[in-house]
Protein backbone atom coordinates (compact mmCIF):
# COMPACT_ATOMS: atom_id res chain seq x y z
CA UNK A 1 0.00 0.00 0.00
CA UNK A 2 1.08 3.54 -0.73
CA UNK A 3 0.39 6.54 1.47
CA UNK A 4 0.78 10.33 1.27
CA UNK A 5 0.43 13.33 3.57
CA UNK A 6 -2.78 15.21 2.74
CA UNK A 7 -3.35 18.94 2.45
CA UNK A 8 -5.81 20.62 4.83
CA UNK A 9 -8.09 21.36 1.86
CA UNK A 10 -8.68 17.63 1.34
CA UNK A 11 -10.43 17.17 4.69
CA UNK A 12 -14.22 16.92 4.75
CA UNK A 13 -16.82 14.95 6.67
CA UNK A 14 -16.29 11.34 5.69
CA UNK A 15 -12.60 11.77 4.84
CA UNK A 16 -10.61 8.64 5.77
CA UNK A 17 -7.09 8.94 7.15
CA UNK A 18 -4.74 7.29 9.64
CA UNK A 19 -2.82 8.59 12.63
CA UNK A 20 0.04 6.93 14.45
CA UNK A 21 0.20 6.43 18.16
CA UNK A 22 1.70 4.10 20.71
CA UNK A 23 0.26 0.75 21.77
CA UNK A 24 1.48 -1.41 24.61
CA UNK A 25 2.76 -4.78 23.46
CA UNK A 26 1.70 -7.02 26.33
CA UNK A 27 4.12 -9.77 25.40
CA UNK A 28 7.24 -7.65 25.89
CA UNK A 29 5.93 -4.67 27.88
CA UNK A 30 7.11 -2.13 25.29
CA UNK A 31 5.19 0.55 23.48
CA UNK A 32 5.13 0.18 19.70
CA UNK A 33 3.89 2.40 16.87
CA UNK A 34 0.41 1.60 15.63
CA UNK A 35 -1.52 3.24 12.76
CA UNK A 36 -5.19 3.78 13.57
CA UNK A 37 -7.86 4.37 10.92
CA UNK A 38 -9.98 7.46 11.43
CA UNK A 39 -12.81 9.26 9.66
CA UNK A 40 -13.62 12.96 9.87
CA UNK A 41 -17.07 13.33 11.36
CA UNK A 42 -19.31 16.19 12.35
CA UNK A 43 -18.19 15.71 15.96
CA UNK A 44 -20.08 12.56 16.94
CA UNK A 45 -17.52 11.87 19.65
CA UNK A 46 -16.42 8.67 17.94
CA UNK A 47 -13.73 10.09 15.70
CA UNK A 48 -11.01 12.67 16.08
CA UNK A 49 -11.25 16.10 14.52
CA UNK A 50 -7.99 16.44 12.52
CA UNK A 51 -8.23 20.23 12.34
CA UNK A 52 -7.48 20.49 16.07
CA UNK A 53 -4.03 18.95 15.75
CA UNK A 54 -3.32 19.12 12.04
CA UNK A 55 -0.08 21.14 12.40
CA UNK A 56 1.16 18.70 15.03
CA UNK A 57 0.45 15.72 12.78
CA UNK A 58 2.15 17.40 9.81
CA UNK A 59 5.26 18.40 11.74
CA UNK A 60 5.68 14.96 13.28
CA UNK A 61 4.66 12.88 10.21
CA UNK A 62 1.95 11.16 12.22
CA UNK A 63 -0.89 11.44 9.69
CA UNK A 64 -1.26 9.67 6.37
CA UNK A 65 -3.83 8.77 3.73
CA UNK A 66 -3.83 5.62 1.63
CA UNK A 67 -3.73 6.27 -2.10
CA UNK A 68 -6.61 4.93 -4.17
CA UNK A 69 -6.17 1.26 -5.03
CA UNK A 70 -8.16 -1.75 -6.19
CA UNK A 71 -9.46 -2.63 -2.70
CA UNK A 72 -10.86 0.91 -2.29
CA UNK A 73 -12.76 0.76 -5.58
CA UNK A 74 -14.03 -2.73 -4.78
CA UNK A 75 -15.24 -1.54 -1.34
CA UNK A 76 -17.57 0.83 -3.23
CA UNK A 77 -19.28 -2.15 -4.94
CA UNK A 78 -17.20 -2.18 -8.11
CA UNK A 79 -15.44 -5.26 -9.44
CA UNK A 80 -12.35 -5.48 -11.60
CA UNK A 81 -13.63 -6.39 -15.05
CA UNK A 82 -10.35 -6.41 -16.95
CA UNK A 83 -6.85 -5.02 -17.13
CA UNK A 84 -6.17 -3.26 -20.40
CA UNK A 85 -2.47 -3.89 -20.91
CA UNK A 86 -2.35 -1.81 -24.09
CA UNK A 87 -3.77 1.36 -22.52
CA UNK A 88 -2.58 0.61 -18.99
CA UNK A 89 -6.02 1.04 -17.38
CA UNK A 90 -7.80 -1.20 -14.92
CA UNK A 91 -11.50 -1.32 -15.79
CA UNK A 92 -14.08 -1.68 -13.03
CA UNK A 93 -17.84 -2.02 -13.40
CA UNK A 94 -20.48 -1.87 -10.72
CA UNK A 95 -21.35 -5.22 -9.09
CA UNK A 96 -24.86 -5.15 -10.49
CA UNK A 97 -23.39 -5.64 -13.98
CA UNK A 98 -22.00 -9.05 -14.82
CA UNK A 99 -19.90 -7.64 -17.64
CA UNK A 100 -19.27 -4.40 -19.46
CA UNK A 101 -21.83 -4.23 -22.24
CA UNK A 102 -21.34 -2.62 -25.64
CA UNK A 103 -22.58 1.00 -25.89
CA UNK A 104 -26.35 1.30 -26.11
CA UNK A 105 -27.20 -1.95 -24.33
CA UNK A 106 -27.52 -0.56 -20.79
CA UNK A 107 -28.18 3.09 -20.07
CA UNK A 108 -27.42 2.58 -16.36
CA UNK A 109 -23.95 1.12 -16.81
CA UNK A 110 -21.30 2.79 -14.64
CA UNK A 111 -17.63 2.13 -15.31
CA UNK A 112 -14.46 3.37 -13.65
CA UNK A 113 -11.13 3.27 -15.47
CA UNK A 114 -8.01 3.72 -13.35
CA UNK A 115 -4.39 4.25 -14.34
CA UNK A 116 -2.26 5.39 -11.41
CA UNK A 117 -4.10 8.35 -9.90
CA UNK A 118 -5.86 9.09 -13.20
CA UNK A 119 -9.50 8.07 -13.18
CA UNK A 120 -12.21 8.19 -15.84
CA UNK A 121 -15.82 7.67 -14.72
CA UNK A 122 -18.55 6.69 -17.15
CA UNK A 123 -22.25 7.10 -16.34
CA UNK A 124 -24.84 6.01 -18.84
CA UNK A 125 -21.93 5.19 -21.15
CA UNK A 126 -20.74 8.83 -21.26
CA UNK A 127 -17.63 10.25 -19.63
CA UNK A 128 -18.77 12.30 -16.63
CA UNK A 129 -15.34 12.72 -15.00
CA UNK A 130 -11.74 12.52 -16.11
CA UNK A 131 -9.02 13.59 -13.73
CA UNK A 132 -6.93 12.81 -10.69
CA UNK A 133 -8.36 11.01 -7.68
CA UNK A 134 -5.90 10.54 -4.82
CA UNK A 135 -7.90 8.40 -2.39
CA UNK A 136 -11.09 6.50 -1.61
CA UNK A 137 -12.70 9.49 0.13
CA UNK A 138 -12.33 11.62 -3.02
CA UNK A 139 -13.79 8.89 -5.23
CA UNK A 140 -16.69 8.28 -2.84
CA UNK A 141 -17.46 12.02 -2.73
CA UNK A 142 -17.25 12.30 -6.53
CA UNK A 143 -19.58 9.34 -7.12
CA UNK A 144 -22.11 10.92 -4.74
CA UNK A 145 -21.87 14.29 -6.54
CA UNK A 146 -22.41 12.51 -9.87
CA UNK A 147 -25.44 10.66 -8.55
CA UNK A 148 -23.83 7.26 -8.98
Amino acid sequence: MKYYTPEISEFHVGFEYETIGKKLNTSNGRYEDEWKKRVVSDDDGETQNPFDNFNYYLQTNKLRVKTLDQSDIESLDYVLHRKDVTMGYDEYCHKRHKEVLPPGNDSNLNVILKKGNNVIVYKNLEIVFSGTIKNKSELKKLLKQLGI
